[in-house]
């Protein structure tokens, strides 16, 4: 059996498509799951700023 074959694709992230691995932790907004903080805070649109300065 290969590694591949021992991993079970369950679904993709919603913002970057990666493969999500059946007992990965995944952040989940809505019925969408994503693989990364990142792609959380990119799919919500979230951005950095600086407080007081907008």
């Amino acid at each position: 059996m290969t590694t591949s074959e021992k991993l079970q694709i369950v679904d993709h992230c919603e913002e970057c498509g990666g493969e999500l691995i059946q007992g990965q932790s995944v952040w989940k907004v809505g019925e969408n799951l994503l693989c990364t903080r990142a792609c959380m805070l990119n799919y919500v649109g979230a951005v950095t700023i600086t407080a007081g300065e907008e």
